[in-house]
């Protein structure tokens, strides 16, 4: 995602996001991220999951 608004940044880690957004490619990826990262999901303010259906 380009352009970041001005100060922020990517991360590849949960505990260092204040927003994390997860885009998958269908509802079984978007459950199977989830329940991936199930423990860390609480470490971001905001998580936002978008998928194009």
């Amino acid at each position: 995602m380009e352009p970041l608004p001005e100060g922020a940044r990517h991360t590849a880690e949960l505990k260092e996001a204040g927003v994390a957004v997860f885009f998958a490619a269908d509802a079984a990826a978007a459950r199977r991220l989830l329940g991936e990262q199930r423990a860390h999901l609480a470490e971001p303010a905001v998580v936002w999951v978008d998928d194009p259906g």
